[in-house]
């Protein structure tokens, strides 16, 4: 079997540089956002209908990375607490997808397209830390 070489755009033979991508082989994380609005509870309600209730000011971010084969989701850290400017800024009392919704599920890569433009610094950071391969985190 010939061997290809692999040329760059200036000439240059590229065919070992891929082999010494330190990250070769190692299993991308999946990571998932359960993005919502915990329940809170009230006795001093006037009726006990209305003892639990969800505050749309009180967002929250919890962070899982998706193991055996997407069946089991671990909990990564604490839930994220949104700020009012976040939850503002992010749109989620607005957006289609949340606002109806006191509890949803979404996708860290899809996440961060859609909403990158609008996350704080806080957050953008947050995401940006966490480990991209599972090799990373044993």
């Amino acid at each position: 079997m010939a061997s290809e070489t692999v040329r760059s755009a200036k000439g240059m033979d590229m065919s070992l540089t891929t082999y010494r991508n330190k990250n070769r082989g190692k299993t991308l994380i999946d990571w998932d956002l359960n993005i919502y609005i915990p329940e809170e509870f009230n006795p001093d309600a006037e009726y006990p209908e209305d003892q639990y209730y969800h505050d749309p000011a009180s967002w929250r971010i919890q962070v899982y990375h998706v193991t055996d084969m997407g069946h089991t989701h671990m909990e990564w850290d604490e839930p994220i607490y949104l700020t009012a400017e976040e939850i503002q800024g992010l749109g989620f009392n607005r957006d289609p997808y949340f606002k109806d919704e006191v509890d949803t599920w979404y996708g860290l890569d899809g996440f961060r397209r859609k909403y990158w433009s609008k996350m704080s610094n806080r957050l953008k950071e947050y995401f940006d830390r966490l480990p991209k391969y599972y090799e990373d985190i044993n």
